[in-house]
């Protein structure tokens, strides 16, 4: 994922030290945010050595379908999931997150570390972490001591994801973990991050807004992880096809698609063949998805008041009509 300036750069400095480079990658996934296209090229134009064995998923079929995917082969995958139940279509997508939330709480909410939500656009992230966070309170699953970030009170059982390298602290842009603890007092946090470390995240870093929830994840921050089960809300059509290859090989047990019923077959991922340059305009369009969502929002409990009349609980989520209140914003 290394933009082309940076990785210019560490091939000068590894050339003036009369070094050598190993890059590791995947030109198929997605790329960097800034310009990029050189480590697809020297790819194309060096060779590589490939790790070909899939030892990530556990199902046969699945891992057939996935490398049809990478391939080229979009259908082939949508085939298998919905031969197995695991799309779910909606005529609104206020209906499709809603499906996906109900079936996260149901199979789940007790592991959120290992059953993640993805979702391509930041404001669907923002939604469904908001849902997700008041789910986790209204079911006692919060501690009592809370730290307002944004119009969020953040809490010990809260799953986190840290935005920004920090040496001193200890975690990286993209560490993922649950709160252990919260100071109201001097406004940090304890954090048990997902490789089984205990941090203490300082003020400083929680004031800067580097430390967002991590129920929902995007196709970017999911990269690399590996979960037992994966909830995605399937991008509108015309998104990043790379996204969708990323969002759905990232579960060992079961990946579960959400999608709007008139958009199944035009925002299924359409990749190139392995040996076909990616076109940069993408990647144009995968920043400005990404940019972080401007428009104001009101506290998530307010909102579903003023939907429902009475705030969520945990319990609702239960039934078959009234998850589609919770998230139709």
């Amino acid at each position: 994922m290394a933009d082309t300036r940076t990785l210019v750069a560490l091939i000068e400095q590894v050339e003036r030290a009369e070094a050598k480079a190993v890059l590791i990658g995947d030109p198929l996934q997605l790329p960097s945010v800034a310009a990029g296209g050189l480590f697809a090229a020297i790819t194309r134009d060096l060779g590589v050595v490939e790790l070909r064995e899939n030892r990530r998923q556990i199902n046969p079929e699945e891992r057939g379908a996935l490398a049809a995917l990478r391939a080229g082969d979009p259908r082939a995958y949508l085939a298998q999931a919905a031969a197995a139940g695991r799309i779910t279509t909606a005529n609104e997508r206020g209906e499709a997150k809603s499906a996906l939330l109900t079936d996260w709480w149901k199979h789940g909410s007790s592991d959120p570390r290992e059953n993640v939500m993805l979702a391509l656009r930041r404001d669907d992230v923002l939604d469904l972490n908001l849902a997700a966070h008041t789910l986790m309170d209204d079911a006692g699953r919060l501690g009592d001591q809370r730290l307002a970030i944004g119009n969020i009170d953040l809490a010990s059982g809260d799953r986190i994801i840290c935005r920004e390298n920090n040496a001193t602290t200890g975690v990286r842009n993209g560490t993922r973990g649950t709160v252990l603890a919260v100071d109201e007092e001097r406004r940090s946090l304890s954090l048990l991050t997902d490789a089984g470390r205990t941090v203490d995240i300082a003020p400083e870093y929680v004031a800067r807004g580097r430390v967002e929830l991590g129920y929902v994840v995007t196709g970017h921050a999911s990269q690399g992880i590996t979960i037992d089960r994966a909830f995605v809300l399937s991008p509108d059509s015309g998104s990043q096809r790379e996204w969708g290859y990323v969002a759905f090989s990232r579960a060992r047990l079961e990946t579960r698609v959400y999608a709007m019923e008139r958009d199944i077959e035009s925002h299924a991922p359409r990749l190139s063949p392995p040996d076909t340059p990616q076109p940069r305009r993408p990647v144009t369009r995968a920043r400005s998805r990404q940019a972080p969502c401007t428009r104001s929002r009101a506290p998530i409990r307010n909102r579903l008041r003023a939907l429902t009349g009475r705030t969520p609980t945990a319990e609702r989520v239960q039934s078959v009509r009234s998850p589609l209140a919770v998230l139709r914003f």
